[in-house]
């Protein structure tokens, strides 16, 4: 459903399963933004923000839950449920994003 919605508003989106999966498309094609559920099948979003950040630098990471944001989170964090706005605005005004 977000990956329609964000392609309707002319984003390009690749969407994969699971946070190992994940690590490997970005391995072949580095995206500028990552939007990464805190919880995924094999590797979570706070993991896969970590192995990013140790293997590549500019690529933003925003993590999203139905719960509430980790203590101590550095990167832009959505609650859901939330509004495509919101989504679209933490994308545009993330400090690496052009």
């Amino acid at each position: 459903f977000l990956q329609q919605l964000l392609e309707d508003e002319g984003f390009v989106v690749a969407h994969e399963d699971d946070g190992c999966n994940a690590l490997i498309h970005i391995e072949r094609k580095k995206p500028d933004v990552v939007l990464a559920d805190m919880k995924m099948p094999r590797l979570g979003g706070v993991g896969l923000l970590r192995e990013i950040n140790s293997r590549w630098e500019g690529i933003d990471v925003i993590l999203m839950s139905a719960s509430e944001s980790p203590i101590g989170l550095t990167v832009p964090f959505l609650q859901k449920p939330f509004d495509l706005d919101d989504v679209i605005s933490t994308i545009c005004n993330y400090p690496g994003y052009a």
